[in-house]
């Protein structure tokens, strides 16, 4: 029962973005952040340098993720309107796939319920759908951080080696994304000590 349920959500959640994408598309922006990681990663793409300022030039101010992943769906769908349109799409993709991995944290840590409960808020979440819909780090950030914990969690009860490789390399995605996620692995001591790791 709950798999279908979360299947169910899954879909919800990328209904819903796929249906803002197709509908509000560039009307939804900030014009702040969500420009400069857009005309970055073209930029990027052009000159190979990244650049967050006004003026593109080379800067160490962001880290390279958002630049790197944008720009590689961009040079897949292009950067006309309908390029555009389709890495929302993606983000959208990727942003129910966070999702199904909200859904097996809480349900390791909490129970079922809670789990369906949080993943159907997620889903329909208003500033979830326009967060997959602008071009900002956030959810590429939070699609790392909960597959790291996915994957924490498996890692600390099967201490199987594949287990801790996906857990590395989701924290390194979340890594590239934002700096501060360096000490993201510092909560999970009391979990570690908690299961005798």
């Amino acid at each position: 029962m709950s798999r279908k349920m979360i299947i169910g959500i899954f879909i919800l959640a990328v209904a819903f973005r796929i249906f803002t994408a197709l509908n509000y598309g560039d009307a939804l922006k900030i014009l702040s952040d969500d420009r400069h990681y857009l005309y970055g990663s073209i930029n990027f793409l052009k000159n190979g340098h990244i650049a967050s300022n006004p003026i593109y030039e080379p800067t160490m101010i962001s880290m390279p993720g958002s630049f790197l992943w944008f720009g590689a769906l961009i040079k897949i769908f292009g950067y006309t309107q309908s390029g555009l349109t389709a890495v929302r799409i993606c983000l959208g993709i990727i942003d129910g796939i966070t999702l199904i991995g909200i859904y097996k944290v809480v349900n390791k840590t909490i129970n079922d319920k809670v789990a369906l409960l949080a993943s159907f808020f997620y889903a329909v979440g208003i500033p979830f759908v326009c967060m997959a819909n602008l071009f900002l780090s956030d959810s590429l950030t939070v699609f790392g951080i909960v597959w790291f914990f996915v994957y924490a969690i498996e890692y600390c009860e099967t201490r199987d080696d594949k287990h801790f490789l996906l857990m590395f390399l989701f924290y390194f995605i979340a890594l590239l994304q934002r700096a501060t996620i360096a000490l993201i692995p510092v909560t999970l001591i009391p979990y570690f000590f908690k299961h005798r790791f």
